[in-house]
């Protein structure tokens, strides 16, 4: 199931990405002092109104998320916080290890 192109873009937006134009691609990046990592992920200007499947999955992986939960996130059934909270979640595992 394709994610909508502009949809993307404005969920991140709100989400609290940044985006700027970076050749054919849009870099999005999330910075927060709260975050081990600066999350990074780039959404193309043109080839069509969704992004495929795959370039969904690979989205997600930049954004260090299950591929379902990357759909909550641009659906807007995973807020920010929420967003945060999944984050800081894995952060705390990998410390554990």
């Amino acid at each position: 199931m394709s994610l909508n192109r502009k949809k993307i873009k404005r969920s991140l937006s709100n989400k609290g990405f940044t985006g700027k134009p970076d050749g054919r691609h849009i870099k999005f990046v999330l910075r927060r002092d709260d975050l081990n990592d600066k999350i990074v992920t780039h959404v193309s200007h043109g080839g069509g109104k969704t992004i495929s499947d795959k370039l969904t999955s690979d989205m997600a992986k930049q954004c260090k998320i299950k591929t379902s939960q990357f759909r909550d996130l641009v659906d807007c059934r995973m807020s920010g916080d929420d967003y945060i909270n999944v984050l800081a979640s894995s952060d705390k595992q990998k410390e554990n290890r």
